[in-house]
């Protein structure tokens, strides 16, 4: 069961990148998949942004960074890697 991290708003400036895939498909199933195991924790918008070479980032937008950091360590409490970044 996922931890309670406090519900992410949409209007942060923060991300949270949980991968890097050879395909947009590929990064929405993760982001899917992840949403379903730690929905209280990934409550940010889901995108996927292309970054070249044919790579494509998946990322959890729309945190502040407090949120973005403890939903990181979350996540990485369980396995997942990821890492916060600041929205562009």
């Amino acid at each position: 069961m996922a931890s309670s991290a406090p519900p992410a708003t949409s209007s942060g400036a923060y991300q949270i990148q949980v991968g890097v895939f050879s395909s947009p498909t590929a990064a929405k199933a993760h982001m899917a998949s992840l949403r379903g195991r730690f929905h209280k924790v990934l409550t940010a918008a889901p995108q996927v942004e292309k970054a070249g070479r044919g790579k494509y980032r998946a990322r959890f937008a729309g945190f502040d960074q407090d949120d973005a950091r403890q939903a990181c360590h979350t996540l990485a409490s369980k396995g997942v890697h990821c890492m916060v970044v600041a929205g562009s």
